[in-house]
């Protein structure tokens, strides 16, 4: 398969100084050659080696926005998800705001699923239950446990920080809440089916957040055993609704507690 990146690589040191919409055609050549006698998911992959090509932030952003566009890779989760990935890669890097203009930084943007989106464009954001638009997730009156609590867009909102890769090449996020002393949305380590150990610490505590139907689910990146879900009578004590985690095995049982919606709270107050 190294002729698929000595191709890439040729290509793109050809097109370094060409006119976008040259580049698209040519790119849409190789595309058509690659995919002929290689899988969707294989090139998805190979685009995602940003190392390999030598190649500007901004060329990498287009092809890999070009690559999602086709109809192999749309037909393929797999590969539209491997796809995804590289564009979440990109923007995170160091780079990317100062060498990718800001209307191709939208184009980017506006590939992501919507809850995902936000978490790179969004100065701030709150994340509810995506069942129940009135139930947001911040500390709880009193212990510094999280609660599902009514909509208050100053004490809900955190300011998200992004780490920007994995041992599995996923893209990690943290939320600070700055109405809560700094203090960080996390999980303690120790996991039965149902616990209430979600907190605001002082130590950080990174997530994988994946795209699910109704939103987002938050998955603790340590160990991606544990979700952070809400709305579970049984967890709650004392006028607390405490949100809680759960095993990531139980998700398709449990999916309207740990699904949350991100939503936009950079103005809201």
């Amino acid at each position: 398969m190294e002729w698929i990146t000595e191709t890439i690589i040729e290509t793109i040191e050809c097109l370094q100084h060409s006119p976008q919409n040259y580049t698209t055609d040519v790119f849409e050549a190789v595309f058509n050659e690659v995919l002929a006698t290689t899988s969707p998911l294989v090139l998805a992959e190979r685009l995602g080696k940003f190392d390999n090509y030598g190649a500007t932030l901004s060329q990498l952003v287009l092809i890999n926005i070009q690559l999602l566009n086709r109809i192999e890779i749309k037909s393929n989760s797999s590969a539209k998800a491997a796809v995804l990935e590289n564009l979440r890669q990109l923007a995170i890097h160091p780079d990317f705001a100062e060498e990718v203009e800001y209307s191709l930084r939208l184009k980017l943007y506006e590939c992501l699923p919507s809850g995902i989106s936000l978490l790179y464009t969004a100065q701030k954001v709150c994340l509810h239950k995506a069942n129940n638009n009135n139930e947001y997730l911040y500390e709880c009156q009193g212990p510094t446990n999280m609660c599902t609590r009514e909509r208050n867009y100053e004490r809900a909102s955190f300011e998200v920080h992004r780490k920007q890769i994995d041992a599995t090449n996923r893209t990690q996020f943290a939320f600070l809440s700055t109405h809560f002393l700094n203090r960080c949305l996390a999980i303690t380590t120790e996991q039965t089916k149902f616990t209430t150990n979600v907190y605001g610490r002082n130590k950080i505590n990174w997530f994988n957040v994946i795209p699910v139907q109704e939103g987002v689910a938050l998955q603790d990146a340590a160990t991606s055993e544990s979700l952070v879900c809400g709305g579970d009578s049984k967890q709650w004590k004392r006028g607390n609704h405490f949100a809680h985690t759960l095993e990531a095995k139980y998700i398709a049982a449990y999916r309207e507690e740990c699904s949350w919606i991100v939503e936009d709270c950079s103005n809201k107050y």
